[in-house]
């Protein structure tokens, strides 16, 4: 009996939080393609590049993210999110230089900007849902 109960827990828990995962998904690609358009990147290809990049990104930093964090107290207080998030911005900018064709710092400024925006605005917006 208590075995059906905790299998019925952690399957809840999972669909939790895969939805979270989506809704934080949603939120980066919304703030970053926001903050691509008020730096004046505003073509239809930026904005699918900007898309399909955190479409890989994200759910991977993600499940790293949630493997490490099992038991953890709070996002914040993780190391690993700061290390996450450098790799994430040098990967989202590598892709960023490879799929649009422009300049390195440009498009490292970019990446940086993006991902502090959505990163500190999750944290302050969506807390520790994940």
């Amino acid at each position: 009996m208590v075995s059906e109960y905790l299998s019925l827990y952690v399957l809840f828990r999972s669909a939790e939080l895969l939805g979270n995962i989506f809704v934080v998904l949603f939120f980066t690609i919304s703030v970053e393609v926001f903050v691509a358009y008020i730096l004046d990147f505003r073509r239809k290809i930026e904005f699918l590049a900007i898309i399909c990049i955190n479409l890989i990104t994200n759910p991977i930093m993600n499940c790293f993210l949630l493997a490490y964090r099992v038991g953890a107290p709070s996002l914040v207080e993780d190391p690993p999110i700061f290390m996450l998030e450098s790799l994430v911005i040098l990967v989202e900018w590598q892709l960023l230089v490879f799929v649009l064709r422009k300049n390195q710092l440009q498009m490292l400024l970019l990446s940086i900007s993006m991902n502090l925006a959505s990163y500190a605005l999750g944290v302050l917006i969506l807390g520790d849902i994940i």
